[in-house]
C-alpha cells in the first residue's frame, strides 16, 4: 500500500478531495465481489494525500491486516498509510512519488502492523490515474502478503552462509580460479596445505602451485578445459604434483567442477594430499609381493612365465577365472596371449617393456581377457621379474585378479554419487517450492478464468502465473532424469495387459500373499509400449511383495479418471484431461514422508544391498514419464503403500467409450462438515462445495471437527473427511460423531484405492469413498449421492 510521508502540496497531490460524490462514483469497481474475494490479496483506490485515504478497498484486506472494509471507508478507524512501519515509510514514499513524477507504475515491498499487532511483509503494485487534463485523480493497485516468501528468502541466505562455512572447513583444500587461472577463493585447508597466507594465495595463478616442469603442459590442459568444462571426479586422471611455498612437492589428486551461470566461468578445484596414501599403497604392494606365493585359492590367479621358453604355469583359479577346467588350456604363452583383447595388447607390451628396462619400479596393468563363453572379463595383473646374474630378466611371476564386478560397481558408485546429489538437491528445492507454486498457480488460473482480457488486473495476474510456471519449470528441470529407451507405442487395453500377466504375477509373489484385482468394466485405452508397461506392473508388484515378508495382500486396480483444472492444480506436473489410472496397493510396512520423497531416486533403496539394485522404482518412474503419464505414492509407516499411475487416455481406445456423466442434482442448502489436514486440498474442496450451493464448516483435523460441531447448533447433513490424518483418523472421527449426530451421513476422501481404505477401518457395508485426486464434478456428484441415499 502506498505509504505515508512528507505531505505534498494540494497542487502536486492532485485529484479531488475524497468526499461522498467521489466515493459513490469510485465504489463501483469493474471487478465482481466474488472475484475480488478469490484474489490472494486486495485491490484499492486511494487519494494521494498524507494518509492515503481509501476511496475503495476490496474485502481481501481483512484477511491480511485484520481491519474490516468499514474501518477503512466508514468509521475511518485506520488509513492505508498508518499501517506502515515508520522505518519503511520514507523509503517507499520516495519510490511512489518518483514513479508518479514520470507517470509509471510503482512496486514496493514494506512491512505493516496488523490490527492484532503482527508485523507482516507486503508486496504492492499500483499506478496513478489521471484526468483527461492530466491531473492526478487517485492511486489504484493490488497488495498481497509476501511474509512467507520473505522468510523463505531469508532461509535461503542462511543456507548459503552455512554452505560457505562448510566449504571453508572442508577436509580437502579447495580453490576457485577464473578462466585465466587467477585465484579467486581459497579455504583454510588450502592455506595449510600450500603454506601460503590467504592473501598470498589470492595473488597467485594456478600454475604457481605446480612444479616448474609441469607448468607449460598445465597451461595447455587449462586452455582445453575452459573451452569444454566438465566435472572431473577425484582420482580420475594422471598423477599430479603440488608445490608448497617452501619448495617441497607432494603428490595429489584433484576433482574439478565449474560454474558458468554468472558473469564468467569459475573453476572449483578440490585438492587432496596423497602423500600418506601413496606411502600406504607402496607398503601394500610390498606386502602383496611377499604373500603372493602363499595364495592358493580365492579370487587370485597365480602365474609364472619363462621368458626363455614362453612356457607358463598357472594356478587352477587362473583358469577358472576364464571358465576353463585344468586340462582345457595348454601351458603355452601364445595360447593365453590369444585370449587378450586385441585393443589391449599394445598397452600391455608397453608396460612390460618399461618395467623390464628399469624405467618403471613395478608392473601393474588392467586389461580385458576373453572368457570361455565369449564375453570379456576385466583383469588386473601385478607381476615382478626374476633376473639372472647379468641382470637379464628370465622369468615373470604375478597374479591376476578378476575385477569385472569391482569395475562395474566402481562406475555405479560414481554414478550413484552424482545422482544422489542431484536427487537430494531436487528433492529439497522442488518439494518446498512446488507446495507454494501449486497454490499460487491454481489461484492465478482461477482468477484469470474470471477476469476479462481487457481488464488491467488481467496482465498483472498473468505475469504472476507466468512467473509461477517458470519457477515450476525450473523445479521440473532439477527433477529430470535421462530417459533414452526407444518405445514401441501402441494403443493398449490396460485390463488385458494386467490379466495377461496374472499367471506370472501369481508365481512371482508366492502363496503367502493374496493377489486381488479390481478392474473397471469399461476402460479407455492407453498409448504405451507393452513390454515397458508390463515392466512397470512387474516392478511395482515385486516392490509390494518385498514390503510384505510375512504375507499380506496386493490389490491391482484400474479405472478411468477425468482430471479437471482444479484437481490438476494440486499436481503441477499433471495436466487436466482424461486418464486411465493403474493403482497397486499393498498391506506392507509402508513408508515415512522422507522415504516417499526419495523413493524414485536412482539407486535409492531401503533394502539390503544384496537384495536390491535401487533401480526398480526409478525405472517405473522413467517409463511412466516417457509414456506421458504421472505416478504418485500414498503411504504411511505400518499402513502399506499405494502407487497410482495416471496414463493419458488414448483417442483410439480399444474399449468402448465411457458413458456421459449425468447432470448433477443441485444442492438444497445442506450443511457439510469438511475435515482435511492438507490446507490446499481443504480450501479447494470448500470452494467447490460452496460454489455448488452447500454450506461448509471446515476443520483441519479430528479434534477441530469435534470442537466445531460442539459450537454449531444447526443440522449437519454430511461429514466429508479424509481417512488418514494425524491424531484421529477419519473412521475414528466418524465413530465419535455418530453418537452426537446420528442422522449425519459420512463420505470418506482418500488417496488410497477402495480396498486399501477398507483395511484402514472404513466398514464395507457403510463406506462411501471419494478417491483423490478428484474433480469438482466428482466431488459434487458423490456428495449428492451420499446425501440422497
Amino acid at each position: 500500500m502506498p505509504l505515508s510521508g512528507p505531505a505534498p502540496s494540494r497542487r502536486s497531490a492532485g485529484g479531488p478531495k475524497p468526499g461522498k460524490r467521489v466515493q459513490t462514483r469510485l465504489r463501483e469497481p469493474a471487478l465482481s465481489e466474488s472475484l475480488l474475494a478469490d484474489l490472494p490479496g486486495y485491490v484499492y483506490r486511494v487519494a494521494n494525500d498524507p494518509d492515503y485515504t481509501p476511496i475503495f478497498i476490496s474485502a481481501g484486506v481483512t484477511a491480511i491486516t485484520g481491519y474490516s472494509v468499514d474501518e477503512y471507508l466508514v468509521t475511518r478507524t485506520i488509513s492505508c498509510g498508518k499501517e506502515i512501519l515508520p522505518e519503511d515509510a520514507e523509503r517507499v514514499w520516495q519510490e511512489v512519488q518518483a514513479a508518479l513524477e514520470v507517470r509509471r507504475p510503482f512496486e514496493a515491498e514494506y512491512r505493516i502492523r496488523t490490527k492484532a499487532g503482527e508485523t507482516r511483509w507486503m508486496w504492492e503494485r499500483g499506478r496513478g490515474v489521471y484526468s483527461a487534463g492530466g491531473a492526478l485523480l487517485y492511486l489504484e493497485g493490488f497488495v498481497t502478503d509476501v511474509t512467507a516468501r520473505v522468510a523463505a528468502e531469508a532461509a535461503v541466505r542462511a543456507n548459503e552462509r552455512r554452505y560457505e562455512r562448510l566449504l571453508e572447513y572442508a577436509p580437502d583444500a579447495t580453490l576457485a580460479f577464473d578462466r585465466a587461472g587467477r585465484t579467486l577463493r581459497a579455504n583454510a585447508q588450502a592455506v595449510r596445505l600450500f603454506g601460503y597466507s590467504r592473501e598470498e594465495l589470492l595473488a597467485l595463478a594456478v600454475e604457481d602451485l605446480l612444479p616448474a616442469r609441469y607448468r607449460d603442459a598445465h597451461r595447455c590442459h587449462r586452455a582445453g578445459y575452459v573451452d569444454d568444462p566438465h566435472a572431473w571426479p577425484m582420482a580420475e586422471g594422471r598423477e599430479l604434483w603440488g608445490l608448497r611455498k617452501d619448495g617441497t612437492e607432494f603428490p595429489c589428486e584433484i576433482s574439478l567442477n565449474y560454474d558458468d551461470s554468472g558473469d564468467g566461468l569459475i573453476v572449483l578445484v578440490a585438492i587432496r594430499d596423497m602423500t600418506v596414501r601413496r606411502q600406504a599403497d607402496a607398503a601394500l604392494l610390498e606386502a602383496r609381493d611377499r604373500l603372493r606365493r602363499a595364495v592358493e585359492a580365492g579370487n587370485v590367479g597365480l602365474w609364472e612365465r619363462d621368458l626363455r621358453t614362453n612356457q607358463v604355469e598357472v594356478s587352477p583359479e587362473c583358469k577358472r577365472q576364464l571358465g576353463y577346467a585344468d586340462d582345457e588350456v595348454a601351458d603355452d604363452y601364445r595360447e593365453w596371449h590369444r585370449h587378450v583383447h586385441p585393443d589391449d595388447l599394445a598397452g600391455l607390451r608397453q608396460i612390460q617393456t618399461a618395467y623390464l628396462d628399469g624405467t618403471a619400479p613395478h608392473c601393474e596393468a588392467r586389461f580385458r581377457v576373453r572368457h570361455k563363453d565369449g564375453s570379456y572379463r576385466q583383469m588386473l595383473t601385478r607381476y615382478t621379474a626374476e633376473r639372472g646374474e647379468d641382470g637379464t630378466p628370465i622369468k615373470l611371476r604375478g597374479a591376476n585378479i578378476d575385477i569385472t564386478e569391482y569395475t562395474a560397481l566402481q562406475a555405479q558408485f560414481l554414478q550413484a554419487q552424482k545422482m544422489e546429489s542431484i536427487g537430494r538437491l531436487a528433492g529439497g528445492v522442488a518439494h518446498d517450492f512446488n507446495n507454494l507454486l501449486t497454490v499460487i498457480n491454481g489461484i492465478a488460473d482461477a482468477a484469470l478464468a474470471h477476469i476479462r482480457t481487457q481488464d488491467p488486473l488481467h496482465a498483472d495476474i498473468a505475469q504472476i502465473r507466468a512467473a509461477g510456471e517458470r519457477a515450476a519449470g525450473l523445479t521440473r528441470q532439477l527433477l529430470a532424469f535421462s530417459r533414452r529407451q526407444i518405445l514401441r507405442s501402441e494403443v493398449l487395453d490396460l485390463n488385458a495387459v494386467v490379466v495377461g500377466m496374472a499367471d506370472i504375477l501369481r508365481r512371482l509373489i508366492g502363496e503367502h500373499i493374496d493377489l486381488r484385482y479390481t478392474l473397471a468394466e469399461r476402460l479407455g485405452g492407453v498409448r504405451a509400449d507393452r513390454t515397458q508397461l508390463e515392466q512397470v506392473i512387474l516392478n511395482l508388484v515385486v516392490n509390494a511383495r518385498d514390503a510384505m515378508p510375512h504375507g499380506g495382500a496386493i490389490v491391482v486396480e484400474t479405472r478411468d479418471i477425468d482430471v479437471d483444472e482444479g484437481a490438476a492444480a494440486l499436481h503441477p506436473s499433471m495436466e487436466a484431461g482424461p486418464y486411465v489410472m493403474l493403482a497397486i496397493t499393498d498391506t506392507g510396512v509402508g513408508m515415512d514422508e522422507a522415504t516417499q520423497l526419495r523413493v524414485f531416486e536412482p539407486f535409492f533403496t531401503t533394502k539390503a544391498s544384496a537384495e536390491s539394485t535401487g533401480l526398480g522404482l526409478a525405472t517405473v518412474y522413467g517409463i511412466v514419464k516417457q509414456s506421458g503419464g504421472s505416478i504418485w505414492v500414498y503411504s504411511e509407516p505400518g499402513r502399506g503403500a499405494t502407487f497410482k499411475i495416471y496414463l493419458p487416455r488414448a483417442d483410439a481406445a480399444p474399449a468402448a467409450p465411457s458413458p456421459v456423466a449425468k447432470e448433477v442434482p443441485a444442492a438444497r442448502g445442506e450443511t457439510i462438515l469438511l475435515v482435511e489436514d492438507d490446507t490446499a486440498v481443504r480450501h479447494l474442496a470448500r470452494r467447490f462445495l460452496e460454489s455448488s450451493g452447500y454450506v461448509v464448516l471446515e476443520a483441519e483435523h479430528g479434534g477441530a471437527a469435534l470442537l466445531t460441531l460442539e459450537r454449531f447448533n444447526g443440522t449437519v447433513d454430511l461429514l466429508l473427511t479424509d481417512v488418514v490424518m494425524p491424531g484421529m483418523s477419519g473412521p475414528e472421527l466418524a465413530a465419535r460423531l455418530s453418537g452426537l449426530r446420528p442422522g449425519m451421513k459420512v463420505l470418506y476422501a482418500s488417496g488410497y484405492t477402495d480396498d486399501a481404505v477398507l483395511r484402514r477401518g472404513v466398514r464395507e457395508d457403510s463406506a462411501r469413498l471419494l478417491t483423490k485426486p478428484y474433480t469438482r464434478a466428482e466431488l459434487v456428484r458423490r456428495v449428492r449421492e451420499v446425501i440422497d441415499t
